[in-house]
């Protein structure tokens, strides 16, 4: 999935520059997803094969995976890198960029799973969102990853979507700078 932003400076003479995003689920669950190390470890090379100027990722729960893929992007050229560690499991949420990050931020979801499901782990995960500041040729740009609640098949957890939404929504206000949103919504 890409998404081509555009960010300028608010001066009327800057020229906008192009800005190549990515972002990509990278379904790193320790005990659950098949052939995870391998498969993130071929991840990291793809999308650094991709050449993004910033790289979003979710589900990067295992620190070990997280320094695989990280070195890729690394060496693609995305030296500018973050992490939040969350909850029992850590955010998921790694970005890597090509720009200097001016300013980076982590909000835990205040609404987030249930406890007494552990088998559905977001309450353990830490989820939330990241909201970073980057520092751009043309100014800066704003950019929010997230990872919203996991559906499990089931509409129980649409409240939890909402309230968590809304918590995204309102860190949101401040529109004096070009946004770019990535992440997984898990509408389904």
């Amino acid at each position: 999935f890409f998404l081509a932003a555009m960010a300028s400076t608010p001066a009327a003479s800057a020229e906008p520059i192009p800005v190549r995003v990515v972002t990509f689920n990278a379904w790193g669950l320790k005990l659950l997803s098949t052939r995870r190390a391998e498969r993130l470890a071929e991840a990291g090379r793809r999308l650094a094969a991709l050449k993004p100027d910033i790289a979003a990722l979710q589900e990067v729960w295992v620190a070990a995976d997280r320094r695989v893929v990280s070195e890729e992007l690394r060496r693609a050229g995305l030296p500018h890198q973050r992490y939040f560690r969350s909850g029992l499991f850590g955010s998921g949420l790694l970005l890597a960029s090509r720009f200097p990050i001016a300013a980076a931020r982590f909000e835990r979801f205040v609404i987030a799973g249930k406890p007494h499901k552990p088998w559905h782990g977001d309450f353990y995960g830490g989820k939330g969102f990241t909201l970073f500041e980057l520092s751009t040729p043309a100014g800066r740009l704003r950019l929010v990853n997230t990872h919203l609640q996991a559906s499990y098949a089931s509409p129980e957890y649409a409240l939890h979507k909402l309230a968590q939404a809304l918590q995204l929504a309102s860190a949101l206000d401040d529109r004096s700078l070009p946004l770019v949103f990535a992440g997984v919504l898990n509408l389904g």
